[in-house]
């Protein structure tokens, strides 16, 4: 037997499968890089903010030299279905989304938020406002006399016009408006909501501070009709989520980028910030967990969990 002539054999055999696997290696990893990352978010009103992460999802192609494609969901509710079932690599989502998401999340990781200078005050929180003539100046005479007033949220899905209203109210023993007030509406948008109470559509309705502020700097008789009941702490903006199905070598670099974007990309850095009204003051990304949010869980020792506060019974849509 030709021994020499064996062992050639077998490394030449040996070399093929070393190239095989190689290959194939190669054709994964190749695979891997030409698939499309999903960049998404959702519509608010008229505006699905495409053209605001549009940039962004510019970046993160090149960043990756991976195509990407960017999409927007109807809603907040349409986004995290889509979260949920993978079909999203990096999502932009309002706070509240996230907290809904939080609850059983096994999909997406949250890595980053939007900073604003703390210099501007009352740029994200919430207030309750009552028309004068019902008498309600504080949070006790809303407490006594809730049986007989009608409540006005902004959506479902707002944070500064459902959740956070609803936290304080849950926070003074009003853990379901729906059964605690005469009558609980949604107005839609937080203009259309506090237009509701200037209409005498309503009793008393929560909305967003920048709008509050905005329509009676722009009239300052609003105030002879309406009185400023409540205003929340300053409200943590919702959070940039990476899904748990990428490597976590790539999800570090996205993230790497987010944290710098403000530096190396202005311009998607500001595309961003002109998607969200609560972000026009924001100077930069920081990097965040979910413990981010947890002021909110625990906001005023509320005695109901989120979803509960958010699912108490149906509303009537304005």
């Amino acid at each position: 037997m030709n021994y020499k002539k064996v062992m050639i054999n077998t490394l030449k055999t040996q070399l093929l499968l070393f190239t095989c696997v190689c290959f194939m290696a190669c054709m994964m990893g190749c695979n891997a890089s030409n698939e499309t990352l999903t960049v998404a978010t959702y519509t608010y009103a008229t505006n699905n903010r495409i053209d605001n992460i549009k940039p962004f999802s510019q970046g993160v192609k090149e960043l990756l030299d991976q195509p990407t494609e960017t999409k927007s969901y109807p809603g907040v509710a349409e986004l995290l279905e889509a979260i949920k079932e993978g079909e999203v690599d990096i999502a932009f989502i309002n706070t509240l989304g996230y907290l809904l998401l939080a609850i059983d999340n096994e999909a997406a990781v949250p890595v980053a938020a939007l900073e604003v200078d703390p210099s501007f005050i009352d740029n994200y929180k919430s207030v309750i406002v009552a028309r004068k003539d019902r008498d309600v100046k504080g949070p006790e005479d809303l407490n006594n006399e809730k049986s007989s007033l009608s409540f006005t949220f902004v959506s479902e899905t707002s944070t500064s016009g459902n959740l956070v209203p609803r936290l304080f109210l849950s926070s003074l023993g009003i853990i379901s408006p729906e059964k605690d007030f005469k009558n609980v509406t949604y107005g839609g948008d937080h203009e259309s909501t506090f237009r509701k109470l200037l209409n005498n559509e309503t009793d008393v309705c929560a909305l967003g501070s920048a709008t509050f502020f905005s329509m009676t700097q722009k009239d300052s008789s609003i105030m002879k009709e309406v009185d400023l009941l409540w205003i929340s702490p300053e409200i943590p903006l919702g959070p940039v989520l990476l899904s748990k199905k990428l490597p976590s070598a790539k999800r570090k670099r996205i993230s790497d980028f987010l944290l710098t974007l403000d530096s190396t990309d202005p311009m998607a850095f500001n595309g961003i910030k002109g998607g969200w009204s609560e972000a026009k003051h924001a100077t930069r990304f920081i990097p965040i967990s979910d413990k981010y949010y947890n002021s909110l869980r625990h906001y005023g020792q509320n005695s109901a969990d989120i979803l509960h506060i958010l699912s108490p019974g149906p509303a009537q849509k304005n």
